[in-house]
């Protein structure tokens, strides 16, 4: 299923390249995330903030398809971030990463309007899947797409 964001043209499959920021207080894991994804054709990263403040500034600037979203970070947390830019863009798709993963923090990642929750330790192995899923709109066991209100 990689990557099932493609299209068909005149018999030519194209593919969409997903514009990704990483949103997170931690350069090291930043940096991480940009490793990782690099290996995947399809997903390019285009763009890091620090914190909910600069998030909302650079997604506004570059336009990204999807940001991967710290929940708590400086100044503005990530929550409050996806809130916004929800609002303003509501094409944009919004994965929380984060350490929590009580069910508290899912339903309030649920409620500011992303469309996916991902604990940290999970990253290795679910990220690039469900970033596909996210942005073609397909339930995974870390979306929201499936939850009832």
């Amino acid at each position: 299923m990689y990557p099932p964001n493609e299209a068909w043209n005149n018999g030519e499959v194209t593919v969409k390249t997903v514009r990704v920021l990483i949103a997170d207080d931690h350069a090291e894991f930043r940096a991480a995330i940009k490793l990782l994804l690099v290996s995947h054709p399809g997903i390019e990263v285009v763009g890091e903030a620090s914190d909910g403040a600069q998030a909302i500034l650079k997604a506004r600037e570059i336009e990204p398809d999807l940001v991967l979203m710290d929940l708590k970070m400086p100044h503005v947390n990530g929550l409050s971030a996806t809130r916004t830019l929800k609002r303003e863009m509501p094409a944009l798709k919004v994965i929380i990463i984060t350490l929590y993963g009580d069910q508290e923090y899912r339903e309030a990642a649920k409620d500011s309007g992303a469309d996916g929750f991902l604990t940290k330790d999970l990253v290795g192995w679910e990220l690039a899947p469900a970033i596909w899923r996210v942005v073609n709109n397909q339930p995974w066991k870390g979306s929201f797409a499936s939850v009832s209100p």
